[in-house]
């Protein structure tokens, strides 16, 4: 939600298994307007979303962060005051096998784990942030899982499972 008086910039930025998850589509909802998400060259995007802002026009682009592949940024621009943006994301996962059971995990929050570089480029000293037990925003999550074997419970130790 923009509780601000003007419009703002937001920049979203989650964790994403790369190795073993694709996403597969990005949906911006404001108010009654849903924005899909497409692929572009990263040039083009950076130029349709910085033309769109400055036509008072409220544009969203997406990428993953080069240096830390595990990342994806997510910025809204021109978010108008009062307004709440719904970002809905849609992934597919090899779900992993651990004691015969199928395993999906997905990390809610990110914590560097080093510092940034110094000016010779060397990787800086490991990273003493705090960890984060509660997110400021809503989060939620929807799964449809196929199998060839039958799926016999589902458990969550950290979340309400609703099937």
């Amino acid at each position: 939600i923009n509780s601000n008086k003007s419009s703002i910039e937001c920049e979203y930025i989650f964790p994403i298994d790369y190795e073993t998850m694709a996403m597969t589509g990005l949906t911006i909802t404001i108010g009654d307007k849903i924005i899909e998400g497409k692929i572009m060259e990263k040039e083009a995007a950076a130029l349709k979303y910085t033309d769109a802002i400055a036509s008072g026009n409220t544009a969203y682009k997406m990428d993953f962060d080069e240096k830390q592949l595990d990342l994806v940024r997510v910025h809204i621009g021109n978010l108008l005051s009062g307004k709440t943006a719904l970002v809905t994301t849609k992934y597919v996962k090899l779900l992993e096998i651990e004691d015969d059971s199928y395993s999906f995990r997905i990390p809610l929050t990110y914590t560097p784990r080093y510092d940034s570089p110094d000016k010779t480029g060397q990787k800086g000293k490991a990273a003493s942030h705090p960890a984060v037990s509660k997110v400021p925003y809503k989060w939620h999550l929807n799964m449809h899982v196929v199998s060839s074997e039958p799926i016999n419970r589902l458990v969550c130790p950290s979340h309400q499972v609703i099937t």
